[in-house]
């Protein structure tokens, strides 16, 4: 009773139970939105911290980026200044084309064809093929056997020692023969080389006719001898050395075998080959030989 008295005597009182509540509750309210407001602050900081963060490292990633670009365009431009400098070595060490390789690559777009060639003062018989121009510059030229040569046979030529001329036709002249010439028998075509031949040694008689040919100014020695028919060859044979070494022999009557004569001698003569001597034996037949 005292209590309500006093209460209703004192009206502050009244006041102080109606506005201390809601300031208190407002305080507190008002102190938990700054507390979040600071957190709120606190973590846009550490975002916007972050967001520096990031963009400073994309910034080094791009410099890192064009710093790799100028690298490798460097690493690039280096490259091909070494490709130059090794072009310009490989140039420098190429050694030049000699004469026989410049010759060699004249002849071999002349590769089946034929040439005029001559020798010294003389010309070639024939008009011989070219069949070969091997990795060393060896020109092989090769006349078929037929009525302008009793025999094939193949003539090597180092590139070095030829002339050339190709306008208005090809001519070639020898200054100097690789090795001594091949005989091919008769076959009639560079392809056949290398086949057995259809002719056979045959059975040889007497020796009814010998010439000697020499070529001035060298050592080298050519003969023809012509032996008589005898039993198991009804023939004459006509043999070839060079050297002192056979090379050839033919069969034929004796009207074949003094037209193979003829053809091989004037072949010969048109090397440059001279009579030498000789001799006849007794033939049982005419024999039409010639040499002066």
């Amino acid at each position: 009773m005292d209590i309500r008295l006093f209460l209703w005597t004192h009206p502050w009182w009244h006041a102080a139970a109606v506005l201390v509540p809601p300031v208190f509750i407002a305080a507190f309210f008002s102190w938990r939105e700054l507390r979040h407001s600071r957190e709120a602050n606190r973590l846009r900081g550490e975002a916007n911290r972050y967001r520096g963060e990031a963009n400073r490292l994309g910034e080094e990633a791009a410099r890192a980026n064009e710093q790799a670009n100028q690298a490798r365009e460097e690493a690039n431009r280096l490259r091909a200044e070494a490709n130059k400098s090794v072009a310009r070595i490989a140039n420098n060490t190429t050694p030049a084309p000699t004469l026989a390789d410049r010759n060699a690559a004249k002849l071999r777009k002349y590769i089946g064809k034929t040439a005029r060639v001559s020798e010294g003062a003389h010309g070639w018989g024939t008009s011989p093929e070219i069949v070969e121009v091997n990795e060393d510059n060896i020109v092989t030229f090769f006349t078929p056997a037929g009525y302008s040569s009793t025999t094939a046979f193949a003539i090597c030529v180092h590139c070095e020692q030829l002339q050339i001329v190709e306008e208005p036709t090809l001519q070639i002249r020898v200054l100097q023969r690789y090795a001594d010439p091949i005989q091919l028998g008769e076959i009639k075509r560079w392809q056949d080389k290398g086949m057995p031949s259809s002719s056979k040694p045959l059975p040889r008689g007497n020796n009814v006719f010998n010439a000697n040919y020499t070529l001035p100014g060298s050592s080298q020695r050519r003969a023809i001898n012509i032996y008589a028919p005898v039993d198991g060859n009804p023939q004459y044979s006509l043999v070839t050395l060079v050297d002192g070494q056979e090379t050839s022999f033919l069969y034929g009557s004796n009207v074949e075998i003094s037209k193979k004569f003829a053809i091989l001698q004037i072949d010969w003569r048109a090397e440059g080959y001279q009579h030498a001597g000789g001799g006849t034996g007794g033939s049982s037949e005419r024999l039409y030989l010639f040499v002066h």
